[in-house]
């Protein structure tokens, strides 16, 4: 393929190694050595996580884990534009702010849909397996391009807004992908399947109501077991979506 998500994780890993830097420079944060070293470990894992034994990425994961249990995330102080010239930059842009963030759908629906088997010879414009996410990096690139254009300001001050928000989301933001990773865990250790011998040995899914019915309450029960949606969605799309949309598709594809 032309465009591939490992470009995304790699664009993430470069803009979190230069948040780790930016941190590590601000004296204003009394934690910035250890807020450094969490936002470093983090960027190491999209940048080369693939090439480093799983082992090694597992140590970083739980360095990571002992600073912001220890406290060691912190933030720093971000020189914000007055309350006054802030109001007077949304007065003169008005309706034009809601541009970047109407792009960033616009252009995912745009690729997923329409793009997504375009191919030029035998290569794929867009990662056939991941066609969607790769469509919303690039919508994120050109809202950003189109905030830059509207704001009349730099990538700099994007990194600068981008530090800022990452500070203040803290260790939460690594969340999504350690709960991600614990359903994924609960899914190899075979909970998806138990989940669908108890589904097909005592209920009728031939029924496609019945079928999304226990899916989507199966969904609110693991995640209210589990503390989290993403780490239900493996268990329940391993056990009862996926073997569903197969049997169903399954007489089709013969």
């Amino acid at each position: 393929m032309i465009i591939s998500i490992q470009y995304l994780y790699w664009l993430a890993g470069v803009i979190l190694a230069i948040t780790s830097v930016m941190t590590l420079t601000d004296k204003s944060n009394p934690k910035r050595w250890s807020t450094g070293l969490f936002w470093g470990l983090f960027s190491i894992a999209f940048l080369v996580g693939e090439q480093l034994p799983p082992a090694l990425v597992g140590v970083g994961v739980l360095a990571m884990a002992a600073i912001a249990g220890c406290g060691g995330v912190g933030m720093g102080k971000h020189h914000d534009l007055p309350d006054k010239a802030r109001r007077a930059s949304a007065g003169r842009l008005g309706n034009k702010l809601f541009i970047p963030a109407l792009a960033i759908p616009l252009v995912t629906v745009i690729g997923a849909v329409f793009l997504k088997n375009v191919k030029f010879g035998d290569v794929a414009l867009l990662d056939p397996a991941n066609s969607t996410f790769v469509s919303l990096g690039i919508g994120c690139l050109i809202a950003l391009s189109l905030a830059c254009w509207l704001t009349r300001d730099t990538p700099v001050q994007a990194m600068r807004e981008s530090r800022r928000l990452t500070e203040a989301l803290g260790w939460a933001l690594v969340l999504p992908q350690m709960l991600a990773m614990l359903g994924l865990l609960f899914n190899d250790a075979g909970v998806g399947k138990a989940v669908a011998h108890l589904a097909t040995a005592y209920i009728n899914l031939d029924f496609r109501l019945v079928a999304v019915m226990v899916y989507v309450l199966g969904m609110a029960l693991f995640t209210v077991v589990m503390g989290n949606g993403f780490a239900a969605f493996p268990v329940m799309t391993g056990g009862i979506g996926v073997p569903y949309w197969s049997a169903c598709t399954a007489p089709t594809l013969r």
